[in-house]
């Protein structure tokens, strides 16, 4: 999935009127049926347009000669992630309502979870990580799908008030 259709997804779970670029889940999932909305769920929190982005800033960065792992970038592109669900939410409905705030906060930790799964991301400058790269790309995976289902709830709950 993408920061961009959580963003579009909570623009619309509010009644917003439905722009072209606007998606609709719960009706993507039904016309694929059940392990079509199975796949959807899980993957959701998944930030995948601004993960392959920081994957090409981070190679581009770490191509340099004495590259080490930027911190910064890391930080720039946590808040790019929520910057994108923001954008989502107005490139689907024309505006931005309050109700897009949590997801886009919970699309930048689903974000700085799935990072840790990086080569040379900025966690690497923390020693733990880099001596230990193979063991928190796996918990950084199981942590991500575990926080999808934690950020679904939220939003869930949050669109019920």
């Amino acid at each position: 999935m993408s920061s961009w259709r959580v963003g579009a997804d909570a623009a619309t779970s509010t009644g917003a009127t439905r722009g072209p670029l606007a998606f609709d889940a719960q009706q993507d999932a039904d016309e694929g049926g059940p392990v079509t909305a199975a796949i959807d769920r899980l993957t959701k929190w998944i930030p995948g347009d601004v993960l392959a982005l920081y994957v090409t800033a981070v190679t581009v960065f770490g191509a340099k000669s004495g590259a080490e792992p930027s911190p910064a970038l890391l930080v720039a592109f946590i808040i790019l992630a929520g910057v994108v669900v923001v954008g989502g939410a107005f490139a689907a409905s024309g505006e931005v309502p309050r109700s897009v705030v949590l997801p886009a906060v919970l699309a930048a930790v689903a974000f700085t979870i799935w990072t840790l799964s990086v080569p040379f991301s900025g966690w690497q400058r923390w020693t733990f990580v880099n001596d230990n790269q193979a063991a928190a790309a796996l918990v950084a995976a199981v942590l991500g799908l575990l926080f999808g289902f934690v950020a679904d709830g939220f939003a869930m709950r949050a669109a019920r008030r």
